[in-house]
């Protein structure tokens, strides 16, 4: 499991990107990745195209993540997902919460 994540140079723009398995253990640090940033930020891009699990407890992480964001006025762009990611976040009727576009897998 990998995070990178990157701040735009007025360091209002945070990019993160997953790759490999996103579950339980890296829950904390995802939060983390925007908590770090959070006072400076106004939007946050996710890209999830290189993940190739995800569980119930990363799904909620990237809720809690929207409701932190949204709870500072910071916007979510529409998260980059693959089609694996795209079958779990459809069973979990995450599409009514975020917007995404699907990568070319």
């Amino acid at each position: 499991m990998l995070f990178r994540s990157e701040t735009s140079d007025d360091g209002k723009k945070l990019s993160i990107c997953v790759e490999g398995k996103f579950d339980f253990k890296q829950r904390n640090e995802f939060i983390q990745l925007f908590d770090d940033h959070a006072e400076a930020l106004s939007t946050v891009h996710l890209d999830l195209s290189k993940v190739s699990y995800i569980d119930s407890a990363a799904c909620g992480s990237l809720i809690v993540l929207h409701k932190k964001a949204s709870d500072s006025d910071v916007e979510f762009e529409p998260i980059v997902i693959n089609s694996k990611v795209k079958d779990v976040f459809e069973i979990l009727k995450l599409p009514l919460l975020f917007e995404f576009t699907l990568s070319d897998d």
